[in-house]
């Protein structure tokens, strides 16, 4: 599975990580970019809680600008990401107060023990790394036995061709937004051209991607089954299913 684009080596991806956690404005994309889009990420973000549960320890690895994890109660709050700019910029001043840990790390060498965490959470990230496979089975390792964890991709192929859809009928800015407000999104760029993604994700992906270390539970689309723009995902850590056997 060749990313789209390669890197020499761990630092060169964090840099251009770290670029793009800049250029990428995903504070605003959630705030500020077009009330349809608003809508729609409502939704996702909406399933991730449901699909969540009532977690005790949760992790979220990709934590970004904090909009996801603070919205949980728990009473071990974490979050990973690898921009030091969105850690202390965003995600410190949003979870500002809560009892939550922030920690500058690769999802691909979490610095945790095997099994810590009762629920895991990794939100519209796998399609940016450049080994989806070695993320997913760190997500795995770190899990509790009976943990949830909850994944979201972007249904890829689909937004490309909604893109190019609105594009032709004259109505980008009103249903993408981000130019006019100053974001620039995976929705608001080119179909096909979105910088940020390392990878094409849709389910047929995705199940590849998490084969043999987790196991899928439940599948939502978002917003709705006729118009899959988001797969929100509900998983068991296989080695969870064997231990229970």
């Amino acid at each position: 599975m060749p990313a789209r684009r390669s890197f020499r080596d761990a630092e060169e991806y964090r840099r251009w990580n770290e670029e793009m956690s800049r250029v990428h404005d995903s504070e605003g994309f959630h705030l500020r970019s077009s009330a349809i889009i608003r809508w729609v990420e409502r939704g996702r973000v909406r399933a991730v809680l449901e699909s969540a549960g009532s977690p005790r320890q949760l992790l979220e690895v990709g934590c970004g600008a904090g909009m996801v994890l603070s919205r949980f109660s728990a009473e071990r709050l974490v979050g990973v990401d690898l921009s030091e700019y969105i850690l202390r910029e965003k995600a410190r001043f949003r979870l500002a107060g809560r009892s939550a840990l922030l920690i500058l790390a690769d999802g691909r060498q979490l610095p945790f023990a095997d099994g810590v965490f009762n629920t895991v959470v990794c939100t519209e990230v796998i399609e940016h790394v450049p080994h989806p496979g070695r993320l997913v089975r760190e997500l795995a390792r770190v899990a509790a036995p009976g943990a949830r964890v909850v994944l979201t991709i972007p249904n890829e192929p689909l937004i490309e061709r909604l893109k190019g859809w609105v594009g032709r009928l004259g109505m980008r800015r009103f249903v993408l937004g981000g130019k006019t407000s100053g974001i620039a999104s995976g929705y608001d760029s080119p179909a096909g051209a979105n910088e940020w993604h390392l990878h094409r994700f849709d389910l047929t992906l995705l199940r590849r991607v998490i084969d043999g270390a987790l196991a899928l539970e439940k599948i939502r689309a978002i917003p709705s089954a006729l118009l899959p723009l988001h797969w929100v995902v509900r998983c068991c850590p296989v080695q969870n299913l064997s231990a229970q056997k």
